[in-house]
């Protein structure tokens, strides 16, 4: 029974969010997965000692079935979300949404996973040292490139639709 109310309780928290099938299934989905990692861990307790392949594995698993039930919470229809899993489905390696800036600042914060430990310390330090004119010209260009990776088109706030 347990199983039963999680899938109720999220379907339920799902058309909270919206009046649409999209939300609906969102939250079943949720629900269900929920359910589905009660039951494994019930079948399989996770012990102090569990390799770390299952635990890859499992983050693995549960980062795409987040991800992929968010698309019926982002897309307007059930039609919408069809076509863009049926795109996902596809396997293309087309590179047509991702624009310059992203790619850029992707890059720079996959580069910044391999920088000294203390590299932000440094940084202020070194920051610090400069003039105050070289300051206002680091933090105005940093002020543009936050603006260039920004895009130019306001997302409206998710909630406005309803």
């Amino acid at each position: 029974m347990p199983y039963v109310n999680l899938v109720i309780t999220f379907a339920l928290a799902g058309l909270w969010h919206g009046a649409s099938w999209t939300f609906v299934l969102w939250g079943l989905l949720h629900g269900a997965g929920q359910a589905a990692h009660r039951a494994f861990t019930a079948v399989w307790p996770n012990p102090k000692n569990t390799p770390r392949w299952r635990v890859i594995a499992g983050t693995f698993i549960t980062f795409h079935f987040v991800a992929a039930a968010w698309i019926f919470f982002r897309c307007d229809s059930m039609a919408q979300a069809a076509e863009l899993l049926g795109r996902l489905g596809e396997f293309s390696i087309g590179t047509g949404n991702i624009s310059l800036p992203v790619v850029a600042a992707t890059s720079a914060a996959i580069l910044l996973q391999f920088a000294p430990v203390d590299w932000l310390t440094i940084l202020r330090v070194r920051f610090v040292a400069l003039p105050a004119m070289a300051q206002g010209l680091l933090l105005a260009c940093v002020a543009m490139l936050v603006r260039w990776i920004s895009g130019a088109q306001i997302s409206p706030f998710i909630y406005q639709r309803f």
